[in-house]
């Protein structure tokens, strides 16, 4: 369940606080005070996409905080687990924050990590369920009809149905299998020509895994070892070369001079003994590098080789996906394929058996599951139509058509319609065709009653559940609202004392002067505070509304009080 809400600068909300409590959350308040606007909020931290309309006109972002209390066991604290999003600090508990700037740039926070929205969306379908009336809308469509009969049938129902759909699609993969082995022969030649030439461009270059990185590693060094054996040799050959031009040679022939000249005058004798060294110490150093381009193993068609070798898996990789492991994936593939083809005269056979097994037990999956949605839909019309009756339509009967097609789909092959019959003795028509806006509001209401016994989200949000319904019928939904609440955390925004009266807390939406500016405000309702806002919704005299308006709460009370007495009743 939801446990806080608070939003910061959307719409005309400026910054509130909602501390919701279990059973019946309600929101009152004038038309147009924002009570919308709440849900909104709500909306934003399930993954509804965030426009930037939204932000508060001179605001450079809203913001939308909420914590929620999540069960063990349950499916949201399994998807966490799954999404490594647990607080350790904080079990049980789910922080969710999102931020949507005025520039229409959207970021989320689940329990302090930064996600996505669609996260956020698959997360938020395990927290809340949010009926408004864009969900009337869904309830005139028979596509969606299948989704709730569904959804009554609880753990066993859904296995059945996660057990047929894995049938369904093993049955479409060996359909796929016996299609691709049914082609003509034309086609199978080509396909294994261009299979048994990509194995050959893979096998020919035989690549191994990691071999290109140890490579370029070793194609950098000899690139280097290249150099330097260049620059050495030259240096050599600048000091000793054979035809005694090199500088060793200059410096002998110059101290050869010098020592002549020494004799002749003595005063030379310092620059001959200098020249001596310098030739000596050039003569060692020719040798040392003599010796150090001996011991250095430099073979320029070695790094050509290596060269090719990178270009070739570089090619390689860049053709068939990337990577080393991409290539094998190819390569594997590529074999299965191809032995698949070659041998597809002799699988046919086989692929036939085995789809015509598959087809076999989809059907039998199928039938079981027909039969299991008939009795769902039995059990489902009888419970809707004893929820319309209390609520007022007594005169109305709700009917399930189950019909099997041909067509075999992955939720079954069965069309299921929800039709009503809007007096005794009239045929059942869809619901498109008969139904108002008031009885639509209570068919859906009466649904997700006898709905909510098997629906494991654990708050349920009605956004004007009350549309086209008053009198003694809004008594009836506001009952059902408060008994809906043993079973789940309902929130519910309503313009109707009769069922405002029923809720465990009652939350006033109204406009004040924020100085510059009109903005959206909240208060919790104590005692007396709720006798005054039902009466301001009774409208009439302040005396009989306030009068009236006791009396609501007096006759919920006892509902309420049989709710709590009771424990988890049924609706």
């Amino acid at each position: 369940m939801i446990k806080s809400l608070r939003i910061s600068n959307l719409a005309l909300i400026e910054d509130i606080s909602v501390e919701f409590r279990e059973g019946l959350n309600v929101f009152t308040g004038e038309t147009g005070a924002g009570k919308t606007v709440i849900l909104q909020g709500l909306e934003l931290l399930l993954g509804a996409r965030g426009d930037a309309e939204k932000v508060r006109s001179g605001k450079d972002y809203l913001e939308v905080e909420g914590l929620f209390a999540v069960p063990d066991g349950s499916m949201a604290r399994r998807l966490m687990e799954e999404l490594a999003l647990r607080d350790e600090e904080n079990e049980g508990q789910l922080l969710v924050r999102r931020v949507v700037s005025a520039d229409g740039k959207s970021r989320c926070w689940i329990n302090g990590r930064m996600c996505t929205v669609s996260t956020l969306s698959e997360l938020g379908e395990f927290l809340v369920d949010l009926h408004g009336q864009h969900e009337h809308q869904r309830l005139l469509k028979p596509a969606n009809h299948l989704e709730y009969l569904d959804s009554l049938g609880g753990g066993g129902h859904l296995e059945m149905l996660g057990d047929y759909v894995k049938a369904y699609r093993d049955w479409k993969e060996a359909l796929s299998d016996l299609e691709e082995c049914r082609m003509d022969d034309t086609e199978r030649v080509r396909m294994m020509e261009e299979l048994k030439e990509k194995i050959r461009e893979i096998e020919e270059v035989s690549p191994r895994k990691g071999e290109l990185e140890e490579l370029e590693e070793a194609l950098r060094a000899a690139r280097n070892r290249e150099a330097l054996f260049r620059l050495v040799s030259e240096a050599f050959l600048r000091l000793e070369t054979e035809d005694s031009s090199g500088v060793v040679d200059h410096l002998a022939a110059c101290r050869a001079m010098l020592e002549k000249a020494a004799e002749m005058d003595p005063r030379l004798a310092e620059a001959a003994s200098a020249l001596d060294q310098a030739w000596n110490i050039a003569l060692d150093t020719a040798r040392g590098l003599r010796r150090y381009l001996d011991s250095m193993v430099h073979d320029p068609a070695e790094i050509e080789a290596m060269e090719s070798r990178v270009f070739a898996l570089r090619e390689l990789y860049r053709k068939h996906g990337g990577g080393f492991d991409e290539v094998a994936d190819c390569e594997r593939e590529a074999r299965r394929r191809l032995e698949s083809l070659e041998g597809h005269l002799g699988r046919m056979e086989a692929l036939r058996a085995a789809a015509e097994e598959r087809e076999g037990i989809m059907k039998e999956m199928a039938a079981r599951l027909t039969q299991s949605r008939r009795i769902l839909a039995e059990r489902l019309v009888r419970e809707v139509n004893a929820e319309l009756e209390e609520l007022g339509m007594s005169g109305t009967t709700f009917w399930i058509e189950v019909q099997v097609g041909d067509l075999y789909t992955e939720t079954g092959r069965d069309r299921v319609e929800m039709m009503i019959s809007p007096a005794p003795g009239e045929d059942p028509m869809p619901i498109s065709k008969v139904a108002s806006g008031g009885e639509l509001s209570r068919l859906m209401l009466a649904l997700k009653v006898v709905l909510a016994r098997a629906d494991q989200v654990p708050t349920m949000v009605f956004d004007e559940v009350d549309a086209g319904i008053g009198g003694a019928t809004a008594g009836k939904v506001g009952e059902k609202m408060a008994r809906l609440g043993s079973f789940h955390q309902v929130i519910c925004v309503t313009h109707l004392p009769q069922i405002a009266a029923y809720a465990d807390v009652q939350f006033r939406i109204f406009k004040a002067d924020g100085g510059e500016r009109i903005m959206t405000m909240l208060e919790e309702l104590g005692e007396e505070e709720r006798v005054v806002e039902l009466a301001r919704m009774l409208g009439g005299s302040e005396e009989t509304a306030s009068r009236h308006a006791r009396e609501l709460l007096r006759g919920s009370r006892k509902v309420n009080s049989a709710k709590r007495g009771g424990g988890r009743r049924a609706p």
